[in-house]
Order: structure tokens, then sequence, then C-alpha cells
């Protein structure tokens, strides 16, 4: 099976612009439920349906564009190469858009913005079939930058788990932007959880029963603190 790079570059290009501007539905249920709870969920509401209506970003914050691709391992990609191809449909996007471009040359030494938004965050799994599968998310600083790993002992039990997953939750204030949906990974090494975490939110599998309990779990824990502060928890392991 032969794939154009273009029709991937203008894949990623059409993701970049969901993502930026459609608020992802099962996020805007749960505001339009609770707008009338909390003003600031009206506000969530209000500002979703004017970016539709009108093509331009939920937020001043365009993020850095992360993907998830499942390459088919029979598929061949005629033209530019993946990671090329990825990047175009992204610069392209978030040059037409006028989305705020944020990435620098150098995190430390050369923090001068690329003006383009590149590169993006590609983690690709060869699996078997002769079709490409993407999958793309929007990770604005608000978020990204409360982020946070720990190692478990491996005696470790449940509840610990969730008392600390709960307590670094409630730290977070507002500093990361509602609506708050998290996203968990658990296993492998220290690079694993973290992709584990946020390749969770595209699970399209029924989490098991342990899982569902866990999550039952920890999202009552944290709305005896906080009512409506986490909207969501996926978890993958």
């Amino acid at each position: 099976m032969q794939i154009s790079s273009e029709t991937i570059s203008k894949t990623v290009e059409k993701l970049c612009f969901l993502a930026n501007t459609k608020l992802q539905q099962e996020a805007y249920k749960k505001c339009v439920h609770l707008s009338n709870i909390d003003s600031k969920y009206s506000n969530i509401v209000e500002n979703a349906n004017l970016a539709r209506k009108t093509g331009r970003p939920l937020c001043q914050d365009c993020g850095q564009v992360v993907l998830f691709v499942k390459l088919g391992q029979n598929v061949q990609i005629k033209g530019q190469l993946l990671s090329e191809a990825i990047n175009i449909g992204i610069e392209e996007a978030y040059s037409k858009n006028y989305f705020r471009k944020s990435t620098v040359k150098d995190a430390i030494f050369k923090r001068e913005n690329q003006n383009n938004n590149l590169p993006g965050i590609v983690h690709v799994q060869i699996v078997s079939g002769n079709s490409i599968e993407i999958d793309l998310i929007i990770k604005g600083a608000g978020c990204e930058n409360k982020s946070f790993f720990h190692m478990f002992c491996p005696n470790s039990n449940e509840d610990e788990i969730v008392e600390y997953i709960s307590e670094r939750i409630l730290l977070t204030e507002e500093s990361c932007c509602p609506p708050l949906f998290l996203g968990i990974g658990i296993g492998g090494t220290v690079e694993q959880s973290c992709i584990l975490a946020k390749e969770s939110f595209f699970e399209k599998k029924l989490p098991s029963i342990q899982a569902k309990k866990f999550i039952e779990k920890l999202q009552k824990k944290i709305d005896s603190s906080r009512k409506n502060f986490v909207l969501g928890i996926k978890m993958k392991s």
C-alpha cells in the first residue's frame, strides 16, 4: 500500500486545526452540564462555541503538537520522510490560521522563537496492516508544566498511589487551565509511563474492572476535597 507524504501533511494540518478550535465532545458536554453551577464553565462553553464558529483557537496557548502514529508495516510512504511530512502539516496549520507558535531553537542556550512551532513530538508504533492511524493532541504549557512523575516501591499499594495523585492534582489549583482532564500512565520505564499517560487520552478500549474501580476511587478522593475540579480521568498501564 502506497500513501503520499502530501496526504499525511494535509491530514496533520486538518487535525491541528480541529484540535485548536474544537473542544473535545466529552469535555464540552461536561462543561455544559456544569455551566449552571459554576460560572467558569459557562465561560468555557461560550468560548468553545465562539472558537467553533469563528475557527479561532480555544486558547491563546496553541501548544506543542504531540502525535501518536500507528504505521502499518505494509505501507510505503511516497515523497517526504514521515517526520518531514508531519512537520510540513504542522507548519502549514500554524501559519495559515495564525496560531501562536511557541517552540524555541534551544530550551536553555538559544531561546529564540522559530516561528513554525516545530518539531512535532512524534511517537511511532509499527503495526500489522496497510494503513496509517494518527492521533494528535495539543499540549499547552499550562498543563504540561504541571505534569508529574513518581517512582513507587514495588510493594506500594493502590491507596498510596491514589493518595499521591490526588495530593499533587489538588496542589495545581487553577494554574493548569480548566477544564482539567487527568491522564495516568502506570508501568514500564520512566519515559514509557509518561508516554502512556498522554496516550491514555486516545484509549479506545473500555478499562478493565480493576482500572475502573481505581479511577472511581481516585475521582471520589479528588471530589471530596474539590468538587468538579477534575472532569475526567483516563489511565493506561
